[in-house]
C-alpha cells in the first residue's frame, strides 16, 4: 500500500512505451503519472527501468528524474519471499521469459514484487488469444497477483487522457 493506504501499481515496460505511442506522448498523462510516482502509488522494478534505458531511451529520459521514488528497492525484489515466488514462476511458467535470452527479464521481477508487496501489476500484454498463457495477465491470475491494463489503471487512479 502507498503512504495514503491506496493501492500500489507496478508498471510494465509496454505501458510506459504505450503512453508515448498510443497517447501521442501526452504531457498531460506524463504529468499525472509523475504525480502518482511522487505519491508512492506508481512504481516499477529495476529490470523495467533498465529495459527502458536499453530499448527506449526517450521514455527512460522522461522517467529518470523520478528513479529514486519509481524503482522498487532491491531489498524488496530480492527478499526471501520474492525470490521464492520467482523460483515458483520459473518452475510453473517456464515460457514466461527466455532464461537464456539477452538482458535481465522484467516479468518475473514484476510478478514477484507484486506478490510480496500486494501491488497490482499494470501491463498491456494480452490476456486471451494465442500464447496468452505465456503473458503476465495469465501468470498473475495463476499466482494470485493482481493485474490490470493501462486503460483500466488510468480509470482506477483518475488519469485523464
Amino acid at each position: 500500500m502507498a503512504e495514503d493506504g491506496e493501492a500500489i501499481y507496478l508498471v510494465d515496460t509496454c505501458v510506459w512505451v504505450n503512453i508515448r505511442d498510443e497517447h501521442a506522448d501526452s504531457s498531460q498523462i506524463w504529468d499525472q503519472c509523475f504525480a502518482l510516482i511522487e505519491a508512492g502509488r506508481v512504481q516499477t522494478v529495476r529490470q523495467v527501468f533498465d529495459e527502458l534505458e536499453r530499448k527506449f531511451p526517450d521514455v527512460h529520459a522522461r522517467l529518470k528524474p523520478y528513479r529514486k521514488r519509481l524503482v522498487v528497492p532491491d531489498a524488496t525484489i530480492y527478499s526471501a519471499d520474492a525470490v521464492a515466488e520467482m523460483r515458483g514462476l520459473r518452475a510453473q511458467h517456464p515460457k514466461l521469459y527466455d532464461q537464456l535470452g539477452p538482458g535481465n527479464p522484467a516479468d518475473p521481477f514484476l510478478i514477484g514484487a507484486g506478490k510480496v508487496m500486494g501491488a497490482i501489476v499494470v501491463t498491456d500484454e494480452r490476456s486471451a488469444g494465442k500464447a496468452h498463457k505465456t503473458k503476465i495477465p495469465y501468470v498473475c491470475t495463476q499466482r494470485n497477483v493482481g493485474w490490470t491494463s493501462r486503460l483500466k489503471f488510468f480509470e482506477a487512479v483518475g488519469v485523464v487522457w
